[in-house]
């Protein structure tokens, strides 16, 4: 099972108001903190507005077992090579709660675009 399996969720959420995930960037070698990316666009007013799920892991664990184990996701408007820590939420293996929480930023962010 990819460690990514249990996100799945998320993009079924997110259809339901409005976004679309448009494109999975996996960052190569040097890709720090950020393990996947996610792009989803709006389909709802601002049509086109894009925001990103950045998946975020400790970059020391390379080699490791758990490498690739998640522990925040980062949400921005744009795409940048620093954080922006108020839009990180921490997720742990379960992680329903948080789910509602990330979509809550993700529309706020449109809401805010408008």
């Amino acid at each position: 099972m990819d460690s990514m399996d249990r996100f799945d969720n998320l993009v079924d959420d997110l259809l339901r108001f409005g976004w679309e995930r448009t494109a999975i960037h996996e960052p190569q070698f040097g890709g720090g903190m950020r393990s996947r990316i996610w792009r989803f666009t709006s389909g709802w007013s601002p049509v086109g507005f894009e925001v990103f799920v950045s998946f975020l892991i400790d970059p020391q664990n390379h080699g490791l077992e758990n490498e690739n184990e998640i522990w925040g996701i980062e949400i921005s408007s744009e795409t940048t090579n620093h954080y922006v820590d108020e839009n990180i939420v921490s997720v742990g293996r379960h992680w329903t709660k948080q789910r509602a929480e990330i979509v809550e930023i993700i529309n706020s962010l449109r809401v805010q675009a408008d």
